[in-house]
């Protein structure tokens, strides 16, 4: 954790010193250019900090969800949107194979959307250029919803995919350094599913694949 708060608020520190010392010789693209490197840390520090927060809301049972009616295809559609503006995906195929007619969820959309956003990019850091990184959803014969993020990466071995869900956990890869990561993404979204009475669950084969699968129970679901 030391690391994760330490890291954003040097830059911020560093750069502002940096600007207080020499301001009156930095030239004015200089000057802009450190003031975005701070934005940027201060809004990692802050994001951080709130997904703590949230967290220890949750642990706390003292985190209210969001009623909306969630249309899972248009989550997903929007998460490969999302996706395919960051020049860092450009070399792995997203595909979204969620079909329409599929039950709407009831719970907080913006969270959910949180959680998928979170697995995608999980998925995406750790498929080399030329993989795939496939969404698809259906109603299992429980009646459950099931969304699942698939990916043709590197893979996690069976003895670490436990550890995944720790906070502040990250596999030793050179791929992670394509995204920028506090190790809190799982151990969050984790939370942030069981809060809607679902859960999160990851299967992989080392140097096949990882499939991150949501599943909502019927309960939580509506006909539209």
């Amino acid at each position: 954790m030391s690391h994760w708060l330490r890291t954003p608020l040097n830059s911020v520190i560093g750069f502002s010193a940096t600007l207080m010392r020499d301001h009156d010789t930095t030239e004015p693209g200089q000057v802009r250019e450190y003031a975005e490197d701070i934005n940027n840390a201060g809004k990692r520090l802050l994001l951080l900090i709130n997904n703590m927060l949230d967290v220890a809301r949750t642990e706390a049972g003292r985190f209210d969800l969001g009623t909306d009616h969630i249309d899972v295809l248009r989550m997903t559609q929007s998460c490969v949107r999302q996706f395919r503006n960051v020049p860092a995906v450009a070399e792995v195929d997203l595909f979204d194979h969620v079909p329409a007619g599929l039950p709407l969820v009831r719970g907080d959309q913006r969270r959910m959307q949180q959680v998928l956003v979170n697995l995608v990019s999980n998925a995406v850091k750790f498929t080399e250029p030329g993989g795939n990184v496939t969404l698809s959803s259906a109603v299992n014969d429980q009646g459950a919803l099931v969304v699942q993020a698939s990916d043709t990466g590197i893979g996690i071995a069976e003895e670490q995919i436990t550890h995944m869900f720790q906070p502040f956990t990250q596999l030793d890869s050179s791929l992670a350094r394509r995204f920028e990561g506090s190790g809190f993404g799982l151990y969050f979204s984790r939370a942030l599913v069981q809060a809607h009475d679902g859960t999160l669950t990851l299967r992989s084969v080392l140097g096949q694949g990882t499939i991150a699968e949501i599943r909502m129970p019927a309960r939580r679901l509506a006909s539209g």
